[in-house]
């Protein structure tokens, strides 16, 4: 055509046509027509939107959907080609020609229409080349079609059958072969679309519109293409990369001074602002602003010292406790008063309500204002020197709304919409005020992890089908029980004996089912991997797996052993007691199966017994299926496993301590006063760690060593960086393998630094045109040449070129005057009732 690039960047600007909504305006017309009769307008002539809206009642959307005009109507639904029936996708790779030509257009939306199209020209190009085979003819691969001719085009399309397309691929032209070969892609890439369309149809059709754009009227797609192929060939081969800077101006907006023209650039008068963080430097830089760019509203006026502040934010903290504003401010007035005989004057002429006089607290908003016009002075019995002692309270509501304004904005810059929506309702008095944030000063501090752990000595699970099972279950913690309260009490059913197991459990941390886990998160350990707390939790998850394999193998012999007992035997009343202390099933809770019999025989009580055991194996069963599940067992996998031990064996008391190699475990350095500088503090707000103390502190008992892990070999417990670990058990003194291990308590430290950074905000004019904020990858044109400096200019000015094409103007639409994407584009003038307004 004759047209430089310059020519073909314009044009590219130029929107493209495109999918778009064009909504019309609707009113009830018994509110629209008065209005423009009012205004001197003639009425509106409705009769083609009644006629429309008549027609088109019950179809989705509309190219311009409008609705009755009197009532509600729906929202429109989406646009036809967007709509797609899933099955007829699915059936369309395989139609015939003459099925794809009958196919209702109206049937198909967007992605359909495509489909069948491609489908259509892919069926003429087979026709074409099977009438060349048959007529002994060369298929040539880039033959054109005839397209001018619509009945030879059809009659190709028509001659595309399934059966034509075998005769290709079966045929002895190499070029018939590769044409079939192409429609079966062609097929089997449609079929993939089609079987995509219903599990995601909006990022589908969002990526046909993406391709559609592309193919239609972008040019830097492929450009882009080009060097992407060759960068991905740098990079393959190891070229070094250069960094540098690169930028650009278009039509700079010079400082004129004009009214209404570009701000000069620089610092502006709202001066230099000093706060304790960035959001409150963000925060006082916009209602900086708003006070600077509109001085004559008082809204933006804040003026706010220490005292209101205090005086303000117990008013807050007052009316979040559910009194009205008036109120707390009232009960502020009266504590100032302080008189009895004073407060009852005020109560009674400045009541809150007419019916509360001298019964509830005093208006206090007419209070100060009676004391600001002078009207207060001129009642009896009032002190002279009251408007006086109130007047520090006269403000206090004005800072009370300033800091609701500030804190809104603070929570805005920090992204806390809900507590900027609390706070705007309280300024409006239709809500508590939330916590006032803004006015707070936040310390910088260090986090520090915590864990208490109780270590005890690895105690091998008894052998054989007459193990005690709950011993099987928890083998350390049986043997700790033994040691520490005596030999007889973890086998105890009395209550007494279960009272003083059960004060010993507490001391490892309970029977808890939601117990914490041993972990090691919170920061780096001494000595191990960055991948020790994974680590440590599967060999935790693993333990308690095999342990509960173990219990589950146990309950499931001695219910086969019970099985094929006969109640009559003699000695089949003892073995089932036997069996059911063992597995802590009570047999007088056992109902008989005679309702005549006032007791269970022993036939009940071995069924009881059977039935028991196989409900408990039962349950255990997914969980032992189940496994240790993922590479990083979570807590609720590895206290699922112990509620399973604890069911199975029948014992609820149970720890279950998991048993894992103390290879993965930190190093832990005795520490003789541990108990008097770290566990007498930190147990008086950790419950969790109360019963550790009043062991240690038992006089009956010898003290369980203390021992801490932190880096650097540290043994202070008060470390302020790192991962802290306290220890405390016989466990920490042995020198096997594995240890027995229970988390007590875990938490998060916050250390208060010694410093504390603050930030500053002014005002700045910035520049109206500045260069674009990208990274640029220039690759070179060709790759074996580095590339140069005149080559890298040229890649430069070739990308604002590339910016101007994907920025279009609109010469042609005076409804969109500024440079706008061409995924925003108009196809006509918006519509509204305003039309024909009198001038």
């Amino acid at each position: 055509m004759g047209a430089d690039t310059r020519g073909l960047i314009d044009a590219l600007g130029v929107h493209a046509p495109t999918r778009y909504w064009n909504a019309r305006a609707t009113a009830d017309l018994y509110d629209l027509q008065p209005l423009r009769q009012m205004f001197g307008m003639p009425p509106l002539d409705t009769s083609w939107d009644r006629n429309t809206a008549r027609a088109m009642r019950g179809v989705p959307s509309l190219v311009a959907p409008v609705g009755r005009a009197p009532g509600e109507v729906a929202i429109p639904g989406p646009p036809y080609d967007e709509i797609e029936d899933a099955a007829l996708l699915r059936r369309l790779p395989t139609l015939e020609p003459e099925q794809l030509i009958a196919l209702s257009r109206e049937r198909l939306g967007l992605v359909g229409h495509l489909m069948r199209e491609s489908l259509l020209i892919a069926r003429a190009i087979c026709g074409d080349a099977v009438q060349r085979l048959r007529n002994a003819q060369p298929i040539a691969l880039g033959q054109p079609l005839p397209w001018a001719d619509d009945i030879t085009y059809w009659q190709a399309m028509q001659r595309g059958t399934n059966q034509a397309i075998t005769e290709l691929g079966d045929g002895a032209d190499a070029n018939g072969r590769q044409v079939a070969a192409r429609f079966k892609e062609v097929q089997d890439a449609l079929q993939v679309i089609a079987d995509l369309w219903e599990p995601m149809a909006a990022p589908l059709f969002r990526a046909v519109l993406a391709a559609l754009d592309t193919a239609a009227f972008r040019v830097d797609p492929w450009l882009i293409g080009i060097a992407d192929r060759r960068l991905q060939q740098m990079i393959a081969s190891g070229a070094p990369f250069r960094l540098g800077a690169y930028g650009w101006v278009d039509a700079p907006a010079p400082y004129t001074g004009a009214t209404g023209g570009p701000l000069a650039p620089g610092p502006t008068r709202a001066g230099l602002l000093h706060a304790p963080s960035p959001a409150q430097a963000l925060t006082a830089a916009l209602l900086r602003d708003a006070a600077v760019r509109y001085p004559g509203d008082t809204r933006w006026h804040l003026s706010l010292d220490s005292a209101r502040v205090r005086a303000a934010i117990a008013l807050a903290e007052r009316v979040r406790l559910g009194v009205h504003p008036y109120e707390a401010l009232g009960l502020e007035v009266e504590r100032i008063a302080g008189d009895w005989d004073v407060v009852r004057i005020l109560r009674k002429t400045y009541p809150l309500a007419a019916d509360q006089q001298e019964r509830r607290v005093c208006d206090g908003q007419k209070v100060l204002a009676a004391a600001r016009d002078g009207t207060l002075a001129v009642i009896a019995g009032l002190p002279s020197t009251l408007a006086a002692d109130l007047q520090p309270l006269d403000t206090v509501l004005d800072t009370y709304a300033d800091l609701l304004v500030a804190d809104g904005i603070y929570a805005l810059v920090t992204a806390r919409a809900d507590l900027a929506n609390a706070a705007m309702e309280a300024a409006a008095g239709l809500g508590a005020p939330p916590e006032l944030r803004a006015v707070r000063t936040p310390r910088e501090a260090t986090t520090v992890r915590v864990s208490a752990w109780v270590l005890l000595d690895a105690t091998p699970a008894p052998a054989g089908l007459d193990a005690n099972p709950a011993r099987v279950a928890d083998p350390s913690f049986a043997a700790a029980v033994d040691a520490e309260v005596g030999a007889g009490v973890f086998d105890a059913t009395d209550d007494e004996g279960r009272e003083r197991l059960a004060l010993f459990a507490s001391v490892l941390g309970g029977a808890d089912d939601m117990a914490p886990v041993p972990t090691l998160t919170g920061g780096a350990y001494e000595s191990l991997p960055p991948s020790c707390d994974a680590d440590l939790r599967r060999a935790i998850a693993a333990n308690l797996h095999q342990r509960l394999v173990d219990v589950v193998a146990l309950a499931q012999a001695a219910h086969d052993a019970l099985v094929p007992l006969d109640p009559d035997d003699a000695g089949a009343a003892a073995t089932i007691a036997t069996a059911a202390t063992r597995w802590r099933i009570a047999l007088d809770t056992i109902a008989p199966s005679d309702p005549e019999a006032e007791l269970p025989s022993t036939a009940d009580q071995v069924a009881a017994v059977i039935a028991v055991l196989d409900d408990r194996t039962s349950n255990a069963a997914p969980i032992v299926s189940a496994g240790t599940g993922a590479s990083m067992p979570s807590d609720d996998v590895i206290n699922a496993l112990r509620r399973a031990i604890r069911a199975v064996v029948g014992h609820p008391e149970l720890p279950v301590l998991p048993v894992v190699p103390t290879s993965l475990l930190p190093p832990l350095r005795q520490v003789a006063d541990v108990d008097r500088d770290w566990l007498e503090i930190v147990a008086a707000v950790r419950p969790r760690l109360a019963p550790l103390e009043a062991r240690q502190l038992d006089p009956e008992q010898a003290s369980w060593p203390g021992a801490v892990a932190a880096l650097d070999a540290s043994i202070n417990p008060w470390r302020s960086s790192g991962a802290v670990v306290v220890a405390y058990g016989p466990g920490i003194d042995t020198a096997g393998a594995t240890v027995a291990i229970a988390a007590l308590d875990a938490w998060s430290d916050s250390i208060p630094s010694r410093t504390h950074d603050t930030f500053a905000a002014f005002g700045f004019n910035a520049p109206k045109s500045r260069a674009p904020q990208a990274v640029l990858v220039a690759v070179p044109p060709d790759i074996s040449q580095r590339l140069d400096n005149a080559a890298l200019l040229d890649v430069v000015l070739e990308t604002r070129e590339l910016a101007h094409a994907r920025a279009p103007r609109q010469p042609a639409e005076s409804t969109l005057p500024h440079a706008t994407s061409t995924a925003l584009v108009s196809a006509m003038a918006g519509r509204n009732f305003l039309e024909g307004w009198p001038s």
